[in-house]
């Protein structure tokens, strides 16, 4: 009787010697299988690449228009801000001259004579022929 090792191999023949002779460990269908497993995996990274670069394409063109429309934005921004001004000039210059007409203190007079000086350009027509008519009606002690 022959004794067995605990791996159930009788003595002297190893577990490597009692299994049968098998195919090759890497067979030519697993090779194929690997290399279309890793085209694909490589076509799928190519195309997430190609994806995210069109996303980030038209991210900057979206951020290029927003920019270009700020900027036209900023400037129409400025225009109404200096059209304002102008407005509230030609208001106060409307109303000192109306202070200026209807005024009989002469220190009052003086004051709204020598801001008129300044708001003089926005008057328009119908004020501006009032105003310089009034100024050619004071003596020239009382400017």
């Amino acid at each position: 009787m022959k004794l067995e090792r605990r791996n159930g191999a009788p003595d002297g023949e190893t577990q490597e010697q009692r299994q049968e002779p098998s195919a090759p460990r890497y067979s030519r269908k697993r090779e194929i299988s690997v290399i279309i497993y890793t085209t694909v995996l490589f076509v799928v990274a190519l195309a997430l690449i190609g994806l995210s670069y069109g996303m980030q394409h038209r991210t900057n063109a979206a951020l290029t228009d927003i920019t270009r429309q700020h900027g036209e934005t900023m400037k129409n921004l400025e225009e109404l801000q200096r059209e304002n001004e102008t407005l509230q000039k030609k208001l106060e210059a409307a109303q000192v001259l109306s202070q200026l007409l209807n005024t009989d203190d002469a220190e009052l007079r003086q004051a709204l004579l020598r801001r008129m000086d300044d708001l003089e350009p926005y008057l328009d027509g119908e004020n501006l022929d009032i105003y310089k008519a009034y100024v050619a009606n004071i003596p020239e002690g009382e400017r």
